[in-house]
């Protein structure tokens, strides 16, 4: 019986260890074939200096260096993560540039604690979590807020299980005067959209909202890299899953905080009301302005583990 279980075992593990081969080699052919239906010269791009960072037999993170010519004909070379996730029989992908949200963390960072830090997962949603389940929640993460299906040109929404119950929801810690952590925390959650203006339309942006047990506030993010700083005010409307639209304003300042205003609009607490009540919440977010044409955002914030999340604060 003791050989039969020890050879069991060896069959097991040569048929995970196939199952992550399969997973990783799929994983380099659709990552090249993304990288060149986003480029502009598809036909410029090379793709080097692959590394796989985390593997299994449904997630492998691969970091590479993708080459490519822009419209002017110009190379540049960039390095990206790129996140390949199997989820229900169905492939998803997901890629940044290395430095911005990473999914892969070292576990020696991970879980071990540093001379004068704590443990990376210290304080974070996913602290309770091992190692590998806690980069399969931030895959999934990754995917469901900047990914799609693999190959899916249309973009729709991904929607996979999740491994916690406080949804895409992260937990931060806030920052004193000099820059060090202190013991208070805040939830934020992010959503990819597009915005158009008089200089552009359907361009890539991304809404970050942030919660604390006393206040709510917006930032919106023009390009994924350029913040909406001004004195504006702006009208904010939510579709629920019910097709019921509420309304609030905004006021935004020049460190780009929009906060709620409490004289118009349903205000901070009507806000909080739809966080409670759960699943997608459908915004447009237009500048009131007197002049020219007002800029406009559309995105999805699905707010789904909202009430397990602020528990956690």
């Amino acid at each position: 019986m003791k050989r039969l279980f020890f050879l069991l075992l060896i069959v097991l593990s040569f048929a995970s260890c196939s199952r992550a081969s399969k997973v990783a080699a799929e994983a380099e052919k659709t990552m090249t074939q993304l990288f060149k239906e986003i480029a502009k010269v598809p036909e410029s791009v090379k793709v080097d200096g692959i590394e796989t960072k985390f593997s299994d037999d449904s997630l492998c993170i691969l970091n590479a260096n993708f080459t490519a010519k822009n419209g002017f004909g110009n190379e540049s070379t960039s390095k990206y993560e790129y996140v390949y996730l199997v989820s229900q029989g169905q492939a998803y992908e997901a890629y940044g540039e290395i430095g911005d949200d990473d999914v892969y963390i070292k576990p020696e960072e991970f879980d071990r604690e540093k001379k004068g830090f704590d443990r990376e997962k210290k304080g974070k949603i996913y602290e309770n979590l091992p190692y590998e389940q806690a980069i399969r929640h931030l895959a999934s993460v990754k995917v469901i807020t900047s990914g799609r299906a693999v190959g899916d040109k249309e973009n729709k929404d991904v929607d996979i299980p999740m491994s916690l119950n406080t949804g895409l929801w992260e937990k931060k810690q806030y920052t004193d005067s000099f820059n060090e952590i202190t013991d208070d925390s805040y939830l934020l959650l992010t959503a990819k959209g597009a915005f158009s203006n008089s200089a552009t339309n359907g361009s890539e942006m991304t809404a970050i909202l942030f919660v604390s047990e006393n206040n709510i506030s917006l930032r919106l993010v023009e390009y994924s890299s350029s913040l909406v700083k001004d004195d504006e005010s702006y009208l904010l409307k939510v579709k629920t899953a019910d097709e019921v639209v509420h309304s609030f304003w905004l006021y935004n300042d020049y460190d780009g905080d929009m906060t709620f205003s409490s004289f118009l609009g349903e205000g901070e607490s009507g806000f909080r009301k739809l966080l409670e009540q759960g699943g997608v919440l459908t915004c447009m977010i237009e500048e009131e302005t007197r002049y020219g044409t007002p800029s406009k955002y559309y995105f999805k914030l699905r707010v789904n583990g909202y009430n397990e999340a602020i528990n956690l604060i």
